[in-house]
Order: C-alpha cells, then structure tokens, then sequence
C-alpha cells in the first residue's frame, strides 16, 4: 500500500499535483488588452493576454510563459501574429482578435489524460 502510495504521489507531483500550473495557481480568465483599438491598413496594433488566476493575481500570459494562441476572426480584414500583432489588411471591423490560453502546463507525456480547458479573452480592432 505504500508503493502505491508514493507512485500516486510522484504521479501528482510530475504533473504539478491537482493545480493548473506548476505553481499551483489555476488560470481563471483572459482579458486582452487593449480592449479596443484601431490601425490604419498595412499597420498593426499590438494586443496582449492577461491572466487572472485562482488567486487573485493577474500576468501577463506571454512573459510567464504560458502558451497563447492567437485568432482573428476575420483574417481577410486583419490577420494577428504569434505574438499578439494583428495587422489591418483591408479597411473593415470591428475584427475580433481573441487570445487562447490552457489553463495548465505540462511537459511531455507526464499529463497524457488530463483534460484540456481553454480560456478565451478577446478586443476588437477597426481597420481603416
């Protein structure tokens, strides 16, 4: 019963325990910011994900090393890099860019069967 013990233990552990990350802190929300913003065409605006977590704090998401994927709604008006700049392509909008983030990390297969929530946050972006 030990053994099983401390191989169930050392399983949690590998993986971070029952937390979100390997600090323990679960990510509850994204906001991207700026909220709102504009560019003219073949300019960009640069966005950035915040994350709050279960403990009230709030990083930004990229710095911290989380995995953030960004999605514009309408890449015909506006595309947006992995970094966070969407680029005006055609006069239009709002276009809403939208920043997704796991709400845990994991490396290689240590967390093969854990389930994958994604957190969403998202601004908008006129193009003109």
């Amino acid at each position: 019963m030990r053994i099983l013990s401390l191989l169930l233990l050392l399983a949690l552990v590998g993986c971070g325990g029952t937390s979100a990350t390997s600090s323990g802190r679960q990510l509850n929300s994204v906001a991207v910011q700026p909220a709102t913003a504009t560019a003219s065409i073949g300019s960009s605006a640069n966005f950035t994900a915040m994350g709050t977590f279960q403990d009230g704090k709030t990083e930004n998401l990229a710095t911290d090393g989380w995995g953030v994927t960004w999605v514009s709604d309408s890449p015909q008006t506006a595309s947006v890099n992995a970094n966070g700049a969407a680029t005006c392509l055609a006069s239009g909008g709002p276009v809403q860019i939208t920043a997704q983030a796991v709400d845990w990390k994991c490396t290689g297969n240590a967390c093969p069967t854990r389930p994958v929530h994604i957190v969403n946050g998202s601004a908008t972006l006129t193009c003109q």
